[in-house]
């Protein structure tokens, strides 16, 4: 296996970037036989896709080579901008997707959210026991010994949960904020998109 990645890594040097040109779908694409992504190439005189499963680079350990076909891209791409537009024009195909994408978007903020949250319920829940704790000191005269003990407690769990906060990953952080903020944009789409079609056509 440590060969194998050996052996990958010394040919992934051989791999060069396609220059000078665009390919408006690379790295959207996926192999349905192998699941490789397809790279771009130019063949032949034209641009195409075509899968990795095919190169020799990705089954240095004897597996079988994808078959797949090679796809020219100005005739693939063609037919997803048709696709594009004709979604974009017609408010009918348009909404649906949006509300799906919504719908995604929500899955992945409650992920994020199920993960990265608990912290900071956990961090308010604490200052308000301190708070009602200072109250049970100052207002019910509770004993001196169990309010500094109480107070120790709540202070050590508080000092837990930041210094777990100091060590998530700030780019789940960032990916939870801008989450939020597609999230905001497709809905306020969507209510937009609403509107219009329920005003009457004017003309």
């Amino acid at each position: 296996m440590w060969n194998i990645a050996q052996s990958r890594l010394a040919n992934n040097k051989n791999l060069k970037p396609t220059q000078g040109e665009l390919f408006t779908i690379q790295g959207r694409i996926k192999c349905g036989s192998c699941g490789y992504s397809y790279r771009t190439e130019r063949l032949t005189g034209h641009r195409y896709y075509v899968c990795r499963g095919k190169l020799k680079y990705t089954h240095i350990d004897g597996s079988e080579r994808c078959k797949n076909r090679n796809i020219r891209a100005d005739l693939l791409e063609q037919a997803v901008w048709a696709r594009v537009f004709d979604i974009i024009n017609d408010p009918n195909k348009l909404q649906p997707m949006i509300i799906d994408a919504i719908s995604k978007l929500k899955e992945r903020e409650s992920s994020l959210e199920a993960r990265l949250m608990p912290i900071e319920k956990r961090l308010k829940e604490i200052t308000k026991m301190k708070s009602r704790l200072a109250d049970k000191f100052i207002i019910d005269n509770m004993d001196s010994e169990k309010y500094k003990a109480a107070q120790q407690n709540l202070e050590k769990e508080e000092a837990r949960l930041i210094a777990l906060r100091r060590e998530t990953d700030p780019d789940q952080l960032a990916e939870l904020e801008l989450t939020r903020g597609y999230l905001k944009f497709w809905q306020n789409q969507v209510t937009e998109m609403k509107k219009n079609l329920e005003e009457p056509d004017e003309n």
